[in-house]
């Protein structure tokens, strides 16, 4: 049993009109993803251009420090063996901080995917409670045209507090309240 008679009972399922649910909300996800797709894949594309122009300086650099080292060990002069050596430290720091660089700017990508990812069930579930609320309702009321097409007595209920097509739903109990007192008539 689906509905219970009290009205302010909650329904034991979300998925009452799976065609009508699930389409809305596939479609809704499916654009969501597309849009997502694209902005990830630019962010993508533009980590992976940076990280590879920070390693390609960083290999320039490497190449420039090997360059001196090898000139500069073969003078006898203090004062260049210290600048190599200050040079030389400083370029390790680089080289550390680029990679840092460079390590932050994946993670910052995957935490994007993975943030995107979790944004999408939740985006599933929310949209497959909120079409819910216009399912139950039409639910409801095509068991109240059953019953009169069966000619049963349809028993009216109260819609939930946050259901949709409540005008709707007002108009077709009226409808059926009049149908009701024409036929007792």
């Amino acid at each position: 049993m689906i509905w219970n008679k009290s009205p302010m009972s909650r329904r034991k399922r979300y998925l009452i009109d799976k065609k009508f649910q699930l389409k809305a909300t596939y479609l809704i996800i499916g654009i969501m993803t597309i849009l997502s797709i694209f902005v990830i894949s630019a962010i993508a594309f533009s980590v992976f251009y940076n990280n590879t122009e920070i390693d390609n300086i960083l290999k320039i650099q490497d190449h420039i420090i090997d360059f001196l080292n090898t000139r500069i060990s073969s003078i006898e002069n203090q004062t260049y063996k210290d600048t190599l050596e200050k040079i030389s430290q400083n370029h390790l720091i680089n080289v550390t901080t680029l990679n840092k660089i460079m390590r932050y700017n994946n993670i910052l990508l995957l935490s994007i995917i993975i943030f995107t990812i979790f944004n999408g069930i939740l985006l599933y579930i929310f949209l497959i409670r909120r079409t819910n609320r216009i399912s139950g309702p039409i639910y409801v009321m095509s068991n109240y045209m059953r019953d009169i097409i069966n000619d049963k007595q349809p028993v009216p209920r109260s819609l939930r507090r946050k259901d949709e097509l409540k005008d709707f739903y007002e108009l077709l109990k009226q409808l059926v309240y009049s149908l009701l007192t024409k036929e007792d008539r």
